[in-house]
């Protein structure tokens, strides 16, 4: 498993969300685990702070672990 928090200068944006979720979600290689997409990036539109969130992904190999246990993480 790896684990990256990408550096953002503004503190995250919804551009960073479409960069997560961009054509890997068509091609089904990757997905939200946990939580709305949609929700989430209503709460990042509204949000008026400069430092709005921070973004990261987990990367898991394919056979190295059940959907379950990605969740639980």
């Amino acid at each position: 498993m790896l684990v990256k928090f990408f550096k953002t200068k503004n503190g995250g944006s919804i551009a960073g969300i479409n960069y997560l979720l961009n054509h890997r979600v068509k091609d089904n290689t990757a997905f939200v685990l946990k939580g709305s997409e949609v929700i989430t990036r209503q709460i990042v539109s509204n949000m008026t702070k400069k430092q709005k969130l921070c973004i990261g992904c987990l990367s898991f190999e394919e056979a190295d672990i059940y959907l379950n246990a990605k969740q639980k993480i």
